[in-house]
């Protein structure tokens, strides 16, 4: 089980840097907006390599956003998933704690055969 603490500084940094990419996508597609609607408007066309070049930042921008995004996704399976994990924990040391070990056992073994009978691994 990976730190939650490591999994949720890592979620923090990764929606950080998508923010960044966002707003330099938002300045980038601006800024091509801007060339167009100024061709529109004087007939005026921008430098071809300026505009290739910005279009190609834009696009190349929106394949690390979607980078990005397939890593928040990850991560944030994996943090929920240690967060799960470590309140089970919790909650079987607060049960055996009541219980006590003999009663425990038989939850566990009762479990164990609930288990077996749905057909799945225990």
């Amino acid at each position: 089980m990976r730190d939650t603490t490591t999994l949720q500084s890592r979620l923090d940094e990764l929606k950080e840097e998508l923010a960044d990419i966002d707003d330099r996508r938002a300045y980038i597609k601006g800024q091509i907006e801007k060339a167009t609607a100024n061709r529109w408007a004087t007939g005026e066309y921008a430098d071809p390599d300026w505009f290739r070049r910005a279009n190609g930042a834009h696009r190349h921008l929106g394949v690390e956003r979607a980078e990005v995004c397939r890593e928040i996704g990850e991560v944030g399976r994996a943090l929920r998933a240690a967060n799960n994990e470590a309140s089970r924990d919790l909650f079987r040391k607060a049960v055996h704690q009541i219980v006590g070990d003999a009663t425990m056992d038989r939850i566990i073994e009762r479990h164990r055969e609930l288990t077996a009978e749905a057909g799945e691994p225990a």
